[in-house]
């Protein structure tokens, strides 16, 4: 192999393995939605002392993490009025019991603020409120 080839191919190689790091590291690196959650497991205890607080029927407090998301808040504008974050929730281990909390977002990270937290759509059992 000549000398121009094997730079070339070196040249090569080291472009391939550079895209290969970058490209594991965006991989690698959590999502937005990832780091949202693990907020809010961080702080799993404070949003069960708040829910528990809501309705003393409640005894235990399951969250869905999956059911996090961020939604438009509307207000009838057509640009709405921002962004929050929700989680979905069960509670006393009743399959078909539910509740809602919602967050505002930080806007410079868009983590939820537990400050800000708020529970609506009632508690419900089958549809019914406790």
């Amino acid at each position: 192999m000549g000398k121009k080839k094997k730079i070339i191919v070196v040249s090569l190689t080291i472009i391939l393995i550079l895209l290969g790091t970058l490209g594991m590291k965006k991989i690698i690196e959590p999502t937005e939605k990832e780091k949202q959650i693990a907020f809010l497991k961080e702080h799993e205890k404070e949003m069960t002392i708040y829910v528990k607080s809501q309705n003393d029927k409640i005894i235990s407090v399951q969250y869905i993490w999956e059911s996090v998301e961020v939604i438009m808040i509307g207000n009838g504008l057509p640009f709405g009025a921002g962004e929050a974050l929700t989680i979905e929730g069960k509670f006393n281990h009743i399959p078909d019991s539910s509740f809602y909390l919602q967050f505002s977002l930080e806007k410079t990270n868009r983590m939820p603020v537990i400050g800000s937290m708020t529970a609506f759509n009632s508690f419900r059992i089958g549809g019914m409120l406790l």
